[in-house]
């Protein structure tokens, strides 16, 4: 993406963040996955796999996608995915967008996300992130569970 192009997208979030910000009564919105891919592919910063799954006669992986923002803070997908099928493709059985992290109000920003397999299917992901309202470091753990549910727990911050 051009330069030019990018300062103006990004300074077209910052507006956006502005003016969110100064109307308080503007709710929340989740940004979704296929809107990050479609407008802001070129801010997606890691993409990795991680642990397995099986259900009945299907079995795949997880990958996670994390985008960073330049006006903005962090966001976090985790995908369930397919193993090859017979044609040799991959495919998305499930996307589950973390709710605490993917509205557009939020602001912790992601200095470094580890992925671990646990037992069973589930996975645990360890994210260490600033605030971007008090500049307080956090800890975030995220466990993923085979069903596509999760438990979100943060510590630090304000917090504590």
């Amino acid at each position: 993406m051009p330069r030019r192009k990018r300062i103006r997208l990004s300074l077209l979030l910052a507006s956006a963040i502005a003016v969110s910000s100064i109307w308080p009564s503007v709710e929340a919105r989740e940004i979704s996955l296929k809107e990050v891919l479609m407008h802001y592919f070129d801010e997606v910063t890691q993409v990795e796999t991680c642990g397995t799954w099986r259900s009945g006669q299907e079995s795949g992986f997880y990958r996670i996608l994390v985008v960073d923002f330049l006006f903005g803070g962090s966001r976090l997908w985790v995908q369930q995915m397919a193993d090859r099928d017979t044609d040799g493709r991959i495919r998305v059985i499930r996307t589950l967008s973390i709710a605490e992290l993917n509205d557009d109000h939020t602001e912790k920003i992601f200095s470094k996300v580890e992925c671990k397999s646990e037992a069973g299917e589930k996975i645990s992901l360890l994210i260490e992130a600033e605030d971007g309202y008090t500049s307080s470091q956090i800890q975030i753990e995220i466990e993923v569970l085979g069903s596509g549910e999760y438990r979100y727990s943060e510590t630090g911050g304000d917090s504590d």
